[in-house]
């Protein structure tokens, strides 16, 4: 998973290198039709608790 780190100056000043990247700050409208539901579930705990860990830190 990638992380993009925190810019200073907030929102206006992280959108341009993500626009130059080609990315958006924009969430998707909706899923994705081959998503594995119970892929995800075994996924997700363990993936956000170290988000958490790293927003925290």
């Amino acid at each position: 998973m990638l992380l993009v780190p925190a810019v200073p100056g907030g929102h206006a000043s992280s959108c341009g290198p993500l626009h130059r990247l080609g990315w958006s700050p924009q969430v998707p409208a909706h899923r994705a039709v081959e998503r594995a539901e119970q892929a995800v579930a075994k996924w997700r705990p363990k993936q956000w608790s170290q988000v958490r860990g790293l927003l925290s830190a």
